[in-house]
Order: structure tokens, then C-alpha cells, then sequence
């Protein structure tokens, strides 16, 4: 069996939830490393502490898969901590489900070159209600069922 050898680069890691509790120490843990890191951050949401700390900013939104194809291009990895049941709006169940699942098809685009996608899990990954099996519109079909079958690996 080959080593992996680890690949130095200056591409950065894109975080999508940099400004959560879990994605804040996500970047910290990166910049104590020396990585690059570039954040997903949505149009309303103040920036100021990360851009500070030299965190490149992203303006974007799960739920805007043009958004985040844009965010991931030249990306080196993505590390994905967001979470819409933490604030609890009236798009958390979109963002956890369909905004996941627009990070999928994002990362499957490929065209932004990104080699590594790791992912947290939300509640709703976890949940057996009707509603978070049901397949969504057919223009996210293809990531829907990419998801659904790393699940079942």
C-alpha cells in the first residue's frame, strides 16, 4: 500500500460556515497552520472579524449554487461546518437539505479544480421523516443521488 504524500499548496481552503462557533475554530486551526483560507459568507452577514485575520471573503449562499461554484473555484479543499438548524430562520431546513445538496453539485461542476470536499453532518442528515427522503426538483437530482448513495456506503 502507497504513503500519501502530502501536497503543499497556496491555493486556500474555502470553510462554508467561517462564522459559525464550529467553522470560527475550523479557521483558526487552518491560519495556526499557515493555510490560505477564503470564506463563504452570506450578502448580510458582517465579515469584518475574518477579513482582519486575512481570511479571503466569498459573498455567497448555499442555497445560490451559482454562488458557490464561484466560491470553490481555484479552491484547494472545502470544509463545510454550516448548519441552518443552529439559527433556526425560515430557511433552516432548506439550507441543511437542498443548500447541502447544492455543495454536492458545486464540488461535482469540477471546474474549479477543488481536490478535497470533507463534510460535518447536520440533524437533519439524520432524520427518517418523509420530507428529507423525498428526492428534490429534478435540477438537483444528480447531486441528490450522489449524496444519498455516499450515505449508503
Amino acid at each position: 500500500m502507497e504513503s500519501e504524500t502530502p501536497v503543499t499548496t497556496t491555493l486556500p481552503v474555502l470553510v462554508v460556515g467561517a462564522t459559525g462557533s464550529l467553522g470560527g475554530k475550523v479557521v483558526d486551526e487552518l491560519l495556526k497552520r499557515g493555510k490560505n483560507v477564503r470564506a463563504l459568507v452570506r450578502a448580510t452577514t458582517d465579515a469584518s472579524r475574518l477579513e482582519k485575520r486575512g481570511v479571503e471573503i466569498a459573498r455567497g449562499d448555499m442555497l445560490d449554487l451559482g454562488s458557490l461554484v464561484a466560491a470553490m473555484n481555484g479552491a484547494d479543499a472545502v470544509i463545510t461546518t454550516a448548519a441552518g438548524y443552529t439559527r433556526g430562520g425560515k430557511n433552516a431546513h432548506e439550507i441543511d437539505t437542498v443548500g447541502n445538496a447544492n455543495l454536492a453539485e458545486a464540488a461535482l461542476f469540477r471546474t474549479s479544480g477543488t481536490r478535497r470536499s470533507p463534510r460535518t453532518s447536520s440533524s437533519s442528515s439524520a432524520s427518517r421523516s418523509s420530507h428529507c427522503a423525498r428526492e428534490p426538483s429534478s435540477t438537483r437530482s444528480r447531486a441528490w443521488r450522489a449524496t444519498r448513495s455516499t450515505r449508503a456506503a
